[in-house]
């Protein structure tokens, strides 16, 4: 059976955290106690910015589920501290990491081909900033 997701690695306080693709699902479920991926989403879209304290405690839970000992509050921290000192660089890459923690990567893979037909046509997408 092929496996569903792949191994994820964190990096966190200079230290590298991998969750195995066979204990993924188990990490989503955590991050998903605490927010889904809609509300994320939703939040995002609806005001342009996402809830910094529920991001901090979602990807908190990814980092302790990796093995991290780590707390909210150093997380939240964290979204503001440059990777350079520990921290996740933004809310943003935080954000990105979730996502791409959550979506498996048959679905990532389909939607890409789906926006490749667009960039031919000449609509641009969110990778094509440098023309």
């Amino acid at each position: 059976m092929t496996a569903v997701f792949d191994d994820v690695t964190f990096e966190w306080a200079g230290n590298n955290y991998t969750i195995p693709a066979r204990r993924l699902l188990g990490a989503i479920a955590r991050v998903e106690g605490v927010v889904t991926i809609a509300e994320l989403m939703q939040t995002q879209v609806a005001r342009g910015t996402v809830k910094l304290a529920v991001l901090a405690q979602a990807f908190g839970e990814v980092l302790r589920y990796a093995g991290a000992k780590v707390t909210d509050d150093e997380v939240y921290v964290g979204l503001f501290a440059s990777p350079a000192n520990g921290g996740a660089g933004n809310a943003q890459g935080a954000l990105a990491a979730l996502v791409t923690l959550m979506v498996p990567p048959s679905v990532r893979s389909a939607a890409a081909a789906d926006e490749e037909p667009a960039t031919a046509q000449g609509k641009p997408t969110a990778d094509a900033t440098d023309s």
